[in-house]
């Protein structure tokens, strides 16, 4: 009897949900770092939590194996020659896997156009936006 399909959803416990954020943060890190060893190759990742109680915009979070303001206004100069979203997942996935997502919330609001200027010590960048 072939294995059941595995579901990829949203975890529904607060203290759950953390707890495999945590270690699925920590695991993708370590993942970073060792394909910058293994394959001499730039590196960054930023991630965003969700608000918790004791964040209530959420936590920012970024690794970069060389400097990440550098790295980041050079994606804005040149546009990835590849860029991976939610919808690749069933292309990179084995077929045993089932991506669940939420359904996205959409806004009448108009479309303005906008420039976000984020600060950080040792990054400080600002980019166009439409929201």
């Amino acid at each position: 009897m072939p294995p059941a399909k595995v579901r990829v959803e949203r975890i529904p416990g607060d203290r759950a949900r953390q707890n495999t954020f945590h270690k699925r943060k920590q695991g993708l890190i370590k993942k970073a770092i060792e394909l910058a060893v293994l394959c001499d190759c730039d590196i960054a990742i930023v991630i965003r939590s969700e608000p918790m109680v004791t964040c209530k915009d959420g936590r920012l979070l970024a690794y970069c194996n060389k400097n990440l303001n550098t790295m980041l206004r050079s994606c804005l100069a040149q546009p990835p020659a590849e860029f991976y979203s939610n919808a690749s997942y069933s292309r990179l996935a084995k077929d045993d896997v089932i991506l669940v997502e939420k359904e996205p919330v959409h806004s009448a609001a108009k479309t303005t156009k906008s420039v976000i200027t984020a600060s950080h010590p040792g990054l400080s960048i600002e980019v166009d936006v439409e929201s």
